[in-house]
């Protein structure tokens, strides 16, 4: 979900791939540029969400009905209608807050010039079950 060009020049390379988008005219200029289906279908292995709490009502309305099995959200700052949904579905993914951890560890790692090896773990014990909004 979402036309940004990070989720798409990353992805598009390995799967075929179905894009929403809340602007008509982002969505045209993309098509243009990258060969993305623009048509809603009803199954996918993943659902990526790259759009803002502020799109959640667009989220809802056009994957509700849809099946998956994984999901990766890229919003960090909030629990997405993404999120709800494949929780009440049992559908496993990677919500933001963890994404943005890792890249802040990568990032750590290039900055140090070494591996910080065993830190996302520590993390992910001290930061379970507690809700972060």
């Amino acid at each position: 979900m979402g036309a940004g060009h990070t989720f798409i020049i990353n992805i598009k390379k390995f799967f075929q791939i179905s894009v929403l988008n809340r602007s008509d005219e982002r969505l045209r200029r993309l098509k243009e540029n990258f060969p993305v289906d623009v048509e809603l279908i009803h199954k996918y292995d993943m659902v990526v969400n790259t759009i803002p709490l502020s799109g959640n009502d667009f989220i809802a309305s056009k994957i509700k009905d849809i099946d998956f099995s994984f999901y990766a959200d890229f919003v960090y700052n909030g629990e997405t209608e993404l999120t709800k949904i494949a929780k009440r579905k049992n559908i496993s993914g990677i919500e933001g807050i963890e994404i943005l951890l890792l890249q802040a560890i990568h990032s750590e790692e290039i900055w140090q010039e070494r591996e910080l090896k065993g830190i996302y773990g520590r993390m992910v014990k001290e930061f379970a079950g507690k809700q972060f909004w």
